[in-house]
């Protein structure tokens, strides 16, 4: 359902858990009763003695205590079940008040990295085996983590952080840190060790940034502003001007260019009219430049079954400058010879080592990070850049696109796709409900456990400390939707059954219903539950990518057993007991 290269991140999880629900479905309807059929075999039953009997007497009755006292509480509380639903309609709007205020939405959430990363520049007329040699300096001081923090590092000359050819002068050390539960010092430390170790020679080098990866992007930006335009000196403007002014805001740092490597090239152009006036076809011009340049094959022969060919061209000496080449001359059609510098003109210029489009346009990017003073998110920046930067530049200069890739356009996109996957999700539930149930009411009485197990996820995550829910967050919110009505449905289901045939329902009916249900409820939230705390809270491994799904199902599903052990027999209480039987009783 999810487009983009996220949606086929997680294209492997629906599939993973449609066999393991219709195995678990199979198993329930299959191998279960075949099961229980074994206990009518005419095995040798062993009379149990009347000590055994006592203590398995005990063994079930420790629990029906338990739901007596559940269906005493709740006796109560269904008394007071307008409180009760004021309570919980309260902690909903906290918590979407919570929601709103206090979090917000990041695609990937800073969490502890496996990488970090060493970026800088030596003075501009360095050469690559200069600037390797103070590269050494900082890597001896990366040695001394080696076996401890660092597992490794690797150190790349004249090319940029984002895999792109760059200056002689420009190096990236890529670092691979131990797993967060495998060390005591997290990453920021261990950038701020790092950064103090090389004070001492960091006045050698004209620029050198600190800085972690993000997962799930190759450049490791949070901002990626992309520039089409294809007037390479009004692309070079723009792009300039767009970088002082996120420097000048001192809301941003790491701030650096996707510009190529420049390199001087000849730009050639036929005068057409001379070309023309002399009767020289202009395929006998471009023929002469190749001649002179590279050589043109004659012809070719076979030596010992080996292929030989004879070119023409000039001798080397005399292709060493372009004034040397332009003195070739070409033969026009009456056979006269007219040099090359009569029929052409030529220009020096800077010319990119690669050209990067899109829709048509040239392209080039600029790579930024957030300061953690700024306390805005690449969404919020992005908003911020659009109404202050952006409409300066496009006003100067209309014929510009500005628009953002990477971590950016994925969270804007991924946001539309979360917004149609909650509505079609909530929809398809409400209909199988629906269906199964044949009310239009008690869909939406199960269904309520959906919103207000969301509270347990906001509350838990605002009492961590996670004030960024990132996008295995929300995914893990969507699934959690289908799995916390299962306990409402087991719920309103036996309610029905108890009550089926009465002429009048009463609070002591419901209670009774519930009470039978609290053991198939308790015991389906503390076996998932069970099953996702450890990966919640990274015992025996900590996985970034999962952290924070499987604690959105954690604590939605505790919550949500809540909603239905008290919130649903209220609501029920509401629809089904009239207020004349209250008064009678």
């Amino acid at each position: 359902f999810f487009q983009g290269r996220f949606g086929k991140m997680v294209s492997f999880i629906p599939p993973i858990i449609f066999f393991m629900l219709g195995a678990s479905l199979l198993e329930a309807i299959i191998v279960l009763p075949g099961h229980m059929s074994l206990t009518h075999l005419p095995l040798r039953k062993k009379k149990p003695s009347i000590r055994s009997a006592e203590i398995l007497e005990k063994k079930q009755n420790w629990f029906v205590k338990i739901e007596n006292s559940y269906e005493k509480s709740l006796l109560k509380l269904l008394k007071h079940k307008i409180w009760i639903t004021i309570v919980f309609i309260s902690l909903l709007l906290l918590s979407l008040l919570i929601l709103k205020t206090k979090m917000s939405f990041v695609m990937f959430p800073d969490e502890e990295t496996r990488e970090a990363r060493i970026s800088g520049e030596m003075i501009t007329n360095s050469t690559s085996i200069e600037t390797s040699k103070n590269c050494e300096r900082i890597e001896s001081v990366l040695q001394k983590y080696l076996g401890k923090e660092v597992v490794g590092f690797r150190t790349q000359i004249a090319q940029s952080h984002f895999g792109s050819a760059a200056k002689e002068n420009r190096f990236n050390i890529s670092i691979e840190i131990v797993p967060k539960e495998k060390r005591k010092k997290s990453a920021d430390k261990l950038l701020k060790e790092w950064e103090a170790g090389i004070e001492g020679f960091k006045g050698d080098f004209k620029k050198i940034t600190f800085s972690k990866s993000r997962f799930g992007h190759d450049s490791g930006s949070q901002i990626e502003i992309n520039i089409r335009e294809n007037n390479n000196d009004l692309r070079e403007k723009v792009m300039n001007t767009i970088v002082a002014e996120l420097e000048a805001d001192g809301l941003f740092k790491n701030i650096e260019t996707g510009e190529p490597l420049k390199y001087p090239e000849y730009r050639i152009n036929f005068l057409r009219d001379e070309i023309k006036r002399l009767d020289i076809d202009p395929s006998v011009v471009s023929d002469t430049f190749r001649t002179a340049v590279q050589g043109s094959v004659l012809y070719d022969f076979k030596v010992e079954n080996e292929d030989m060919e004879v070119i023409l061209s000039i001798p080397d000496e005399n292709k060493n400058s372009l004034e040397k080449i332009l003195a070739v001359p070409a033969e026009n059609k009456r056979d006269y010879l007219v040099p090359l510098s009569s029929l052409v003109t030529y220009r020096l210029v800077n010319s990119p080592d690669s050209i990067d489009r899109e829709d048509r346009k040239r392209t080039v990017k600029v790579y930024a990070d957030l300061k953690k003073e700024s306390k805005m998110t690449p969404l919020e920046a992005a908003v911020y850049l659009e109404g202050s930067i952006f409409p300066k530049i496009q006003s100067a200069y209309p014929s510009v696109i500005l628009d953002f890739t990477g971590e950016i356009k994925d969270s804007r996109d991924s946001g539309k796709d979360f917004i149609y996957a909650v509505i079609l999700t909530l929809l398809l539930i409400f209909f199988i409900l629906l269906i199964l149930f044949d009310s239009l009411t008690k869909p939406l009485i199960i269904m309520l456990s959906i919103p207000f197990g969301a509270v347990g996820v906001i509350f838990a995550f605002w009492l961590h400390g996670i004030v960024q829910y990132g996008f295995f967050a929300v995914i893990g919110a969507i699934g959690l939707a289908g799995v916390v009505v299962n306990d409402s449905i087991v719920m309103l289901a036996k309610m029905d059954i108890m009550t089926e045939g009465k002429k009048f329902i009463t609070n002591l009916d419901i209670a009774n219903a519930a009470a039978t249900r609290l053991r198939a409820v308790i015991l389906t939230t503390l076996t998932t539950v069970a099953g996702v705390f450890p990966t919640a809270y990274g015992f025996a491994g900590y996985d970034a990518m999962l952290g924070q799904m499987m604690l959105v199902m954690c604590w939605g599903l505790l919550f949500a057993t809540g909603i239905t052990l008290i919130l649903v027999p209220c609501v029920y209480s509401f629809l089904y007991v009239k207020p004349e039987i209250i008064s009678m009783k």
